[in-house]
C-alpha cells in the first residue's frame, strides 16, 4: 500500500484531547458584575437577655418595675421568725402555760404576718400580683411533678441519713403528736402540711430566692448585660441562698447535735430541689407540691412508728 495515498490530517480538524471547561456560570452581560465567590451564609445573632425572657430562662432579666428585694425578703422573714420566737420564749421561761390551742395559734399567727409583707411589697413595689412578682402559679403538671419530687427527696433524706444512724440516736422530731385529735390535725396536719408549704415556699422561693437573683442581675442602663456566666451564677447563688434561708427557718428545732444534722441534712436536701424546680418552671406550684408530699410523709411516718411501737 502507497503512504502517500494517506496524507496526515489536518491539525486544525482535530479535537483536542481535553475539552475546555465551561465557567460555573454563563457569561454575564456586558457592564454587568462579575461573579467571583459564592456570599459566606449568615449565622443567626446570640439571643441576648430581655426583661421579657420567663424567669426559667438564663436569658431572665429583672422588670424594671420591680422594686422590692433583699429588705423584703428580711422583713419577710422577721415576720415569721419573731412572732414565734417570742411564744418559745414565753413557754421556755413558764410565762404562758403551753397548751396545743397557743401553740397552734402562734405557729399559724407567724405565718400569716409573714404573708403580710410580701402581699405589700407586690402591691405597693411591684407588678400588684403575686404569680407576677413571686411565681405564686400552679398548673395541673404540678401535682405529679410534685409528688414524684417529694417523694424522691423523701428516699434520698433517708439514704444520707442511714449512712449516720449509729450517731443520731439523740435526733429528735420537729413534729409531735397530740392525743386530742382536733388538736393533731390542725397541729400536726393543716400547718406543717398545709399552711408551711405555701407560705415558706413563697418565702425562701419566691421572695428570697428571686430578690438575689434580681440583684445579681441587675444593670445600670447604660451598662451592658450581663455576661452568660453571671447569669449562670445568679441563678445557682440564689438556689443556694434560699436553701440556707430555708435551713435557718428551722433552726428553732435544731436541739442538739443530732437533730442539727437530721434536719440540717432533710432542709439542705429539700431547699436544693425546691429551689432548682421552681427556677426550671419558673413558678411555685411544683415545690409546694413537693413540699407538703415531703411533709406528709414525716407525719404519716410518725403516726406508723407511734402505732408499732
Amino acid at each position: 500500500m502507497n503512504p502517500a495515498a494517506f496524507p496526515p490530517p489536518d491539525p486544525s480538524t482535530v479535537a483536542p484531547d481535553e475539552a475546555p471547561v465551561a465557567p460555573p456560570y454563563a457569561a454575564a452581560p456586558s457592564g454587568w458584575p462579575t461573579p467571583t465567590a459564592w456570599p459566606a451564609p449568615q449565622q443567626a445573632p446570640e439571643p441576648q437577655p430581655s426583661i421579657h425572657a420567663p424567669y426559667s430562662s438564663l436569658l431572665y432579666l429583672p422588670d424594671p418595675r420591680v422594686r422590692w428585694g433583699l429588705p423584703t425578703a428580711v422583713l419577710t422573714i422577721a415576720g415569721i421568725v419573731v412572732p414565734l420566737a417570742v411564744l418559745i420564749l414565753l413557754f421556755g421561761f413558764g410565762v404562758l402555760p403551753y397548751s396545743p390551742a397557743l401553740a397552734f395559734a402562734g405557729a399559724f399567727g407567724s405565718y400569716l404576718i409573714g404573708l403580710v409583707v410580701p402581699i405589700l411589697a407586690s402591691r405597693l413595689r411591684g407588678l400588684k400580683s403575686l404569680a407576677a412578682d413571686f411565681g405564686l402559679r400552679f398548673r395541673w403538671i404540678d401535682v405529679p411533678i410534685g409528688i414524684g419530687l417529694g417523694i424522691a427527696v423523701r428516699i434520698a433524706i433517708v439514704l444520707v441519713l442511714l449512712g449516720f444512724s449509729p450517731f443520731l440516736q439523740d435526733a429528735q422530731g420537729n413534729l409531735e403528736l397530740e392525743p386530742d385529735p382536733l388538736w393533731f390535725v390542725l397541729s400536726s396536719v393543716v400547718i406543717p402540711v398545709v399552711v408551711a408549704p405555701i407560705v415558706e415556699e413563697i418565702l425562701c422561693r419566691g421572695v428570697v430566692m428571686r430578690a438575689v437573683r434580681n440583684r445579681m442581675l441587675r444593670t445600670r442602663a447604660e451598662a451592658a448585660p450581663p455576661t452568660r456566666g453571671r447569669r449562670v451564677w445568679a441563678a445557682v447563688f440564689s438556689i443556694i441562698a434560699s436553701t440556707l434561708v430555708f435551713a435557718l427557718l428551722h433552726g428553732h428545732q435544731m436541739v442538739n447535735p443530732a437533730t442539727i444534722a437530721t434536719l440540717g441534712v432533710t432542709t439542705v436536701v429539700a431547699g436544693l430541689a425546691h429551689g432548682w424546680i421552681s427556677t426550671v418552671t419558673g413558678r411555685l406550684g411544683a415545690a409546694i407540691i413537693s413540699h407538703a408530699t415531703l411533709n406528709g410523709t414525716a407525719v404519716l411516718l410518725l403516726v406508723l412508728v407511734t402505732a408499732l411501737g
